[in-house]
């Protein structure tokens, strides 16, 4: 998530990004550094692996091989 804003204080700027912003760009600001970050925020997210595996406490469930385990059982 990308932040835009006019707030400029790095009270602000920590506050916005420990709230769950990635990335913080303060008005007034270049179309190009806009267009620059939203790049940045695009490849970003591209690199990230896609779950397969969903875990809670012993339970185990595999989304590719469609198996489901509770501890060492299936």
């Amino acid at each position: 998530m990308l932040i835009l804003s006019a707030k400029a204080s790095v009270d602000d700027r920590v506050k916005g990004l420990q709230a769950g912003g990635d990335d913080y760009l303060t008005k007034p600001f270049a179309f190009s550094e806009l267009a620059a970050r939203i790049q940045a925020l695009i490849r970003r997210a591209s690199q990230t692996p896609e779950t397969t595996k969903l875990a809670v406490g012993d339970l185990t469930m595999d989304l590719l091989s469609r198996e489901v385990r509770r501890g060492v059982r299936r």
